[in-house]
């Protein structure tokens, strides 16, 4: 069995902090550079009506200022139908987009937030109305998507 001293030890354990100290230091050790990650979220929503009116579905891909809407909205008979989206941060609404059809469907794909708010958005509400011939507005219930 070898023996080592009390100030061997003492210096060897002083020479490993030493040298990790220089490794995070340098960045040879860190993990990197600090990125926050949120799961995607998805949407299927209606006006009044699914069977009658319109609908849009897609996806959010959550950013840390500002995330990506990406889905389709459309119309069953031709009536106008439009997608709201508004984005918050907190109880306080930062930007707001729309997207509207008459046909058969719309793609999209856009940008929503504020590029220059610390933190960005937390929650994107989502709606779908359709107005009818005869100038009625049906809109369907409002859908909450969470940043989680």
């Amino acid at each position: 069995m070898t023996r080592t001293s009390r100030a061997a030890r003492r210096l060897g354990a002083l020479t490993t902090v030493t040298m990790a100290s220089g490794l995070f230091a340098a960045g040879i050790a860190s993990a990197g550079p600090s990125s926050a990650a949120w799961a995607n979220d998805t949407y299927s929503v209606c006006s009044a009506s699914c069977l009658f009116d319109g609908g849009a579905s897609g996806g959010v891909i959550w950013g840390n200022r500002t995330s990506t809407v990406q889905g389709s909205v459309w119309s069953y008979f031709g009536n106008p139908t439009t997608v709201h989206f508004d984005a918050f941060a907190g109880s306080t609404k930062v930007d707001s987009e729309t997207r509207t059809t008459s046909s058969a469907g719309l793609s999209y794909n856009f940008t929503i937030g504020n590029p220059d708010l610390p933190g960005g958005v937390d929650r994107i509400r989502v709606q779908v109305c359709t107005t009818h011939a005869d100038g009625a507005r049906a809109c369907g219930d409002q859908f909450n998507m969470i940043r989680d």
